[in-house]
């Protein structure tokens, strides 16, 4: 790997910078990858938040909301997130890894 690497003996973490791009691969070689999509109805207070946090490396996260009551502010912030003002769909075009998370937060208009 050529750049600079720097190692983490406590985090075991090594930080790496270069020109050239590091590829992840699964942590198996043998490992499937996979689309998944969840699909929920819960009912839940008016004012509340919720949090998915991801148990494997996970690329391109997407929230879709079937609708969203007139009388309820929805809010999706995070880092590369796609949204177009007036739609229902939040697009983080970026990886997430292990125990990351998406945090959405609805409350009732003032």
């Amino acid at each position: 790997m050529q750049g600079l690497t720097k190692s983490n003996a406590q985090t075991k973490v090594n930080s790496v910078k270069g020109t050239k791009d590091v590829v992840l691969r699964p942590v198996k070689e043998s490992s499937d990858v996979c689309q998944v999509r969840w699909r929920y109805k819960a009912t839940m207070p008016k004012e509340y938040s919720d949090i998915t946090a991801f148990a494997v490396p996970t690329i391109g996260a997407s929230l879709i909301l079937r609708d969203i009551p007139s009388d309820l502010d929805f809010q999706c912030h995070g880092e590369n997130l796609q949204h177009t003002e007036g739609s229902h769909t939040w697009y983080f075009n970026r990886p997430f890894i292990k125990e990351q998370n998406v945090r959405v937060r609805w409350f009732k208009k003032k």
